[in-house]
């Protein structure tokens, strides 16, 4: 039976890997929105445009709206699996472990291998 200091710890353990898979995801998506906003700074010659053009801005944000929404759906979707991953292997092991302790049953060793066979040689 698990304790609850046990599951406590698993718990710990749990939060701290969400925690891990929420910072790279963050930096994941600070990378691709940098790399996104260095392309619209490279795309204005004179920054004074969009002073005296509000419609730019318009057409800069329409353009670069749907990669960035793009990118957020994706990482956070790659984050939610890894955070998924994460609870099936901790249970996973938790019950496996449990299951070895209070298992009356003798666990089967796995015999090795046979050795190749060598092809004979001829004489």
């Amino acid at each position: 039976m698990i304790t609850w200091s046990k599951a406590f710890y698993k718990g710990f353990i749990i939060l701290l890997w969400s925690i891990l898979w929420g910072i790279v995801g963050f930096l994941l998506f600070s990378l691709i929105i940098s790399s996104l906003l260095t392309g619209v700074l490279a795309s204005l010659r004179d920054p004074n445009q969009i002073i005296n053009n509000p419609q730019l801005i318009q057409q800069i944000v329409a353009q670069y709206a749907w990669p960035i929404m793009l990118a957020f759906i994706v990482i956070f979707a790659l984050t939610s699996v890894a955070f998924y991953a994460t609870l099936v292997k901790v249970i996973g092991n938790t019950v496996l472990d449990e299951v070895k302790k209070t298992s009356q049953l003798p666990t089967i060793p796995v015999p090795p291998p046979p050795p190749p066979i060598e092809p004979e040689k001829q004489k």
